[in-house]
């Protein structure tokens, strides 16, 4: 029985908890969906991914290929920033101040 814990926050001193998963004797691919306590997807700037205890008596656990999706659109950004009337390149060029 593995304990895995996903810590979430802007950088190392701010880390908090988000997800704690117990795994038995994994193999391949293990997704741990990252949500809110309102189920949306989570702003963050560094993951940390932790093993908190594993089954192989003190042996190293070993973790190859992560990978971090997030989702494909971000509704909120875009509807904010490109209204309807704004569909050209040349009317986006100019939708946003800098």
């Amino acid at each position: 029985m593995e304990n895995i814990s996903v810590r979430a926050g802007t950088n190392f001193n701010d880390l908090q908890e988000v997800e704690i998963m117990d795994l038995n004797e994994p193999s391949g691919w293990v997704i741990i969906p990252i949500k809110d306590i309102n189920d949306r997807p989570i702003r963050t700037f560094m993951i940390q991914i932790a093993v908190i205890s594993n089954h192989q008596n003190g042996r190293d656990t070993h973790m190859r290929q992560i990978k971090i999706h997030s989702p494909a659109q971000d509704i909120l950004r875009s509807s904010l920033y490109f209204p309807e009337k704004f569909v050209t390149n040349e009317f986006k060029y100019f939708s946003v101040i800098r």
